[in-house]
C-alpha cells in the first residue's frame, strides 16, 4: 500500500491593500444607507454583518494543512475520506479536485505541488476515473475579486 504525503496551504492567499477594504467598506455602507433609506431595517442589519465577516475573511492568512493520499484514504489534518465516497478526480499544477458521491458536498479540493502532480495522478488513475473540473461562477467571482 503506497501512501503520498505532502504538506500546503489551505487556500492561496492574496494580499489585499488598503483600497481593497476601502472599496468593501464603501459598498458596505452605500447599502446600508440605501437600506436604511428604503427602511429596510433587516437589510441593512444584514449588510453590516456581512462586510464585517467578508472584512475579516479577507485579513485571514491561511493555515498549512496536512494530507496523505493511500490506496483507501484520502486525509484531510484529521479528517479521513474514504475514496469509496468518491466517484471520479480531476489534477492540474496547483489543485486535486475529488468529485464527492454526496449532492451536498459535491467537491473535496486540496492544494499540491506541481511536482506532485503525475504522482497523485498516476496513483488515483488506478482508483478512479478523471473527469474535466471547470470551476463554478462564485470560485471565478472570488478569484477576481482577491479571495
Amino acid at each position: 500500500m503506497s501512501e503520498i504525503k505532502w504538506k500546503s496551504l489551505e487556500f492561496e492567499h492574496r494580499e489585499k491593500n488598503f483600497s481593497w477594504y476601502f472599496i468593501a467598506v464603501l459598498i458596505g455602507a452605500s447599502i446600508t444607507i440605501i437600506a436604511l433609506w428604503q427602511k429596510n431595517l433587516l437589510l441593512a442589519i444584514f449588510t453590516i454583518i456581512a462586510t464585517t465577516m467578508t472584512i475579516y475573511w479577507a485579513s485571514q492568512k491561511p493555515r498549512t494543512i496536512n494530507y496523505s493520499l493511500t490506496d483507501n484514504h484520502f486525509m484531510v489534518d484529521e479528517t479521513t475520506y474514504d475514496l469509496e465516497a468518491f466517484s471520479e478526480f480531476y489534477v492540474d499544477n496547483h489543485l486535486l479536485v475529488l468529485k464527492n458521491n454526496n449532492r451536498l458536498d459535491s467537491y473535496v479540493k486540496a492544494m499540491i505541488e506541481s511536482s506532485q502532480k503525475n504522482e497523485i495522478k498516476e496513483h488515483l488513475e488506478h482508483i478512479l476515473p478523471d473527469f474535466d473540473y471547470e470551476e463554478s461562477l462564485s470560485e471565478a467571482i472570488s478569484r477576481k475579486i482577491g479571495f
